[in-house]
């Protein structure tokens, strides 16, 4: 799906996604995983903690990214301020109303999605999404509130090929980076006002329908006004029919008597010849 997506030559492309990435603070080398190609949709690339919640931070901003940075401020012996970076200045990488549009869609993440059940105890609105690699080896989730962003990883880190087990189990993010987010964040946020994710006066455009093309589906899904049609709409009641009289088997015909073969006389053997006097052998032609 994700990888059919970047094909289309009038599209997303690869190429991209990958821009798209780095400007939102996810970004590598061709060895990390990072090419351009279909699969980089896929999490093929490898990141880290700091790069996803950079990245998920810039959403919450409403599309602002800001350098990672550790430091807020120090002071020197005297309590002078000797660097302060309590305000940083922030880059427009992405619009507000694209921002806000996909901040809407992961708000379902918690609300009706595979996080659900985990929204925050003070009513905080939040976002975020989870993520699991083959067999369990990753287990992910990366929340936000307009405060504060926090992701989670939970696996190997001596070998990466290792699934994730709990309580005797596989791992799922239902069962931890979700519950650790959500106990991070409760923690963190305590006493912090409610705040709002900014939003946009311009609305998103999107690509019509029909200049999308769906694998295995009727052409009909891409005309506009189509409504997916359900089971009563389709359900058509059946005329009960009059059953049908069973006809009398047939009665087998009577097997053939077979007849005895008629025998025959056997061949009288004949006489055996009476074999040559080797004393008296029969005198030869002469020529």
């Amino acid at each position: 799906g994700y990888a059919r997506l970047v094909t289309d030559p009038d599209g997303v492309s690869a190429a991209s996604v990958k821009e798209m990435a780095a400007r939102l603070g996810v970004s590598g080398t061709e060895e990390e995983g990072f090419t351009s190609g279909p699969a980089i949709t896929l999490g093929v690339a490898g990141t880290n903690t700091l790069s996803m919640a950079s990245a998920y931070g810039t959403l919450s901003t409403g599309g602002v990214r800001y350098e990672d940075s550790c430091i807020t401020q120090i002071l020197d012996k005297d309590g002078n301020v000797a660097y302060d970076n309590t305000n940083p200045q922030g880059e427009q990488v992405l619009s507000p109303e694209v921002s806000y549009a996909v901040t809407r869609v992961l708000e379902g993440v918690l609300t009706q999605g595979t996080a659900a059940g985990y929204t925050l105890s003070s009513g905080q609105i939040a976002a975020g999404k989870t993520g699991t690699a083959d067999l369990s080896r990753d287990l992910w989730f990366c929340g936000y509130t307009p405060q504060l962003t926090t992701a989670v990883w939970v696996g190997c880190i001596e070998n990466g090929n290792q699934r994730v087990y709990y309580q005797g189990g596989t791992g799922r993010t239902a069962t931890l980076p979700i519950p650790i987010w959500g106990i991070y964040m409760n923690a963190a946020l305590e006493g912090v006002e409610r705040a709002e994710f900014p939003t946009s006066d311009h609305e998103v455009e999107y690509e019509p329908n029909e200049s999308w093309d769906f694998i295995a589906t009727s052409s009909s899904v891409n005309t506009e006004g189509w409504e997916e049609e359900t089971e009563e709409e389709t359900e058509e009641t059946e005329t009960p029919t009059e059953p049908v009289t069973p006809t009398e088997p047939e009665t087998p015909p009577e097997p053939e008597t077979p007849t005895d073969p008629e025998p025959s006389d056997p061949e009288t053997p004949t006489d055996p010849e009476t074999p040559p006097d080797p004393e008296n052998p029969p005198e030869s032609e002469t020529q």
